[in-house]
C-alpha cells in the first residue's frame, strides 16, 4: 500500500499521543495507531509492483508540484463511518486552508497523468489514531461529541512525502506500519521541473 502523505512532526507526535493516553485506557479494545504512523493522506495509491512503484518515484522526483508552505489546525475527534458498532477514530483540520486543497488537486493531477484513475472520494484530510469494533464503540460514540473544538495542535507543513506500508503487525506494540521512500520539501524545488 503506497500513498502520499503530510507527515506529522516528532514532536506533535508526542504531544496528540500525550493527548490521546487517557482514552487508550478508557478504551481499550481500539487498535491505537502507533505514533510514528501519524500522518494525512493526500493520494492514496495502492500497491504497486517493484517497477510502477519506481516510476513513480522518479516522476515525482523529477515534476516537483508548485506549492507554498501553509500552516493548519488539528482539531476535534471524529468517527466515520457513522455506525454504532464499528469505526475509525480521527481528527480533523479545521479550517481547511486553500494551500492544502491546491497541493493535493496538483498531486492529483500528477498521479492521473501517470495512468492512475481518478480519486472517487472527496478529499477530507483527517489524521487516523485509531480503529474499534464492539465492546467500547458505544462508550466513544457517546464522547465524541465533547471533543468536537479540541485543539490539538497548530502545525506549519513545508513538505509531504511518499509512504509504504511495511509488513507485519501494526499498532501502539508494534513497530510503525509504514516507511517514508521519498520526501519532498517545498525549499528544494527551485532546481526541479515544476507541475
Amino acid at each position: 500500500m503506497t500513498f502520499f502523505a503530510l507527515p506529522i512532526p516528532t514532536s506533535q507526535q508526542s504531544r496528540i499521543a500525550e493527548g490521546l493516553a487517557s482514552f487508550q485506557r478508557q478504551w481499550p479494545a481500539v487498535q491505537w495507531v502507533h505514533p510514528e504512523d501519524y500522518h494525512l493522506t493526500l493520494r492514496f495509491i495502492g500497491g504497486l509492483p517493484p517497477d510502477e512503484l519506481a516510476h513513480l518515484l522518479a516522476v515525482a522526483q523529477r515534476q516537483r508540484l508548485n506549492w507554498t508552505p501553509f500552516t493548519m489546525d488539528l482539531k476535534g475527534l471524529c468517527c466515520f463511518p457513522p455506525r454504532r458498532d464499528r469505526g475509525v477514530l480521527w481528527i480533523g483540520v479545521n479550517p481547511i486552508p486553500g494551500e492544502l486543497r491546491d497541493l493535493q488537486e496538483h498531486l492529483e493531477a500528477q498521479v492521473q497523468s501517470l495512468g492512475f484513475p481518478p480519486e472517487r472520494r472527496p478529499f477530507t484530510p483527517h489524521l487516523t489514531v485509531g480503529r474499534f469494533q464492539g465492546a467500547d464503540a458505544a462508550s466513544i460514540l457517546n464522547a465524541l461529541p465533547a471533543q468536537t473544538d479540541r485543539l490539538w495542535g497548530r502545525l506549519t507543513w513545508d513538505e509531504y512525502v511518499l509512504m509504504k506500508r511495511r509488513s507485519g503487525a501494526r499498532g501502539l506494540t508494534s513497530p510503525p506500519a509504514y516507511e517514508v521512500l521519498a520526501r519532498f520539501p517545498v525549499e528544494s524545488y527551485a532546481g526541479a521541473s515544476r507541475v
